[in-house]
């Protein structure tokens, strides 16, 4: 199961923001993706749609394609982790010329491409 939720940070603890379904003291991994101060002003129904759109992507991926790597040296997830920021810094700074719209037709579209390259 994975899930998407915002959280804050505040006096050394990341809090998320709302209930999240888990048991007392269940592990998790987490990813962290900064925002700008300029979403605590974002449309609250807006943000819910994001996330339900978010939540049913990630209901459809195969269980393996959300996991961490698991075989990893530790030289080698951070290396990983740092080529993954860098990848997201790029995404962020071209996405912004493009509408909501537009980007998730992109994911649905490259998402359709990997999986028929798959099928092969």
């Amino acid at each position: 199961m994975s899930i998407s939720t915002w959280a804050r940070y505040k006096n050394g603890i990341l809090k998320p923001i709302g209930t999240l379904p888990l048991k007392e003291n269940q592990r998790v991994q987490i990813i962290v993706l900064p925002q700008s101060q300029e979403l605590d002003e974002v449309d609250e129904a807006r943000l819910a749609e994001m996330h339900r759109r978010a939540d049913e992507w990630l209901a459809q991926q195969p269980p393996d394609a959300v996991r961490p790597a698991s075989r990893l040296s530790t030289e080698e997830q951070r290396a990983f982790e740092a080529e993954f920021d860098e990848i997201l810094r790029e995404m962020r700074a071209s996405n912004v010329a493009f509408s909501e719209e537009e980007v998730m037709a992109d994911v649905a579209a490259a998402l359709a491409e990997v999986r028929a390259e798959q099928a092969k």
